[in-house]
């Protein structure tokens, strides 16, 4: 893929826009989804953030702003704190979870990056974005139970059989929706991107404002869910 190297604030903006929609849709999509219990409830988590940040890569060509991605979720998640008088221990997983993802799939990225131009690009992005995952889900099962034990956790137990019976149920679902939506996301992105270079001489100021709206939405609908749920 030939994707488009924004101009720095521009792809900052965009990152930034990303971070909070993934944001968003950890506080708002994740209760939603409790109500489909046969779902796969983490790995369409998993999915979604992939997406965005797949998009962020395609739209700027810059792995190195994805970290900046990743912690605008993290941010919002701990609206919980002033909005609902949570500590933020009580969200720790989730955060370490999306963390975790945010730099594997940064980490995937950079692997694949020289492999970008030619055929099989997206194949070696999604390859390497599902084992980066894999990867992060046995970190995950390995941590999080040492940082805030639940019963979730712990019902898989913390031994070698333990972890791998969390990637069995979990990880390997996570991988999959990762190898799947991150090159999706850097194709979508690239896309936008060229779309977004031709119109920027003419509308620079409108696309700004637009993706400055975009993240102000996103905490302000994010906010309303996470003080709504109860």
């Amino acid at each position: 893929m030939n994707e488009p190297r924004q101009p720095s604030r521009h792809a900052l903006l965009v990152v930034l826009a990303l971070g909070s929609l993934w944001g968003l849709s950890e506080v708002a999509l994740n209760p939603a989804l409790r109500l489909a219990p046969d779902l796969p409830r983490s790995g369409i988590l998993v999915g979604v953030g992939a997406l965005c940040l797949g998009m962020a890569l395609g739209y700027g060509g810059r792995a190195r702003l994805l970290p900046l991605a990743v912690l605008v979720p993290i941010l919002l998640k701990q609206l919980a704190f002033p909005l609902r008088g949570m500590a933020p221990v009580c969200d720790a997983n989730a955060c370490l979870a999306v963390g975790l993802e945010g730099l594997a799939l940064t980490g995937a990225a950079v692997v694949a990056a020289g492999g970008q131009r030619g055929r099989g690009a997206a194949l070696r992005l999604g390859a390497a974005a599902g084992a980066a995952i894999v990867l992060a889900a046995t970190a995950f099962a390995l941590l999080g139970p040492r940082l805030a034990p639940c019963p979730y956790l712990l019902s898989f137990g913390t031994s070698a059989g333990g972890v791998a019976r969390f990637l069995t149920h979990e990880g390997l679902i996570w991988g999959a929706a990762a190898a799947v939506t991150f090159p999706l996301g850097a194709h979508l992105g690239a896309l936008a991107g060229q779309r977004a270079a031709a119109l920027a001489a003419r509308y620079r100021p409108a696309m700004a404002l637009a993706g400055t709206a975009v993240v102000a939405a996103a905490w302000l609908a994010a906010a309303w869910t996470i003080a709504a749920i109860r």
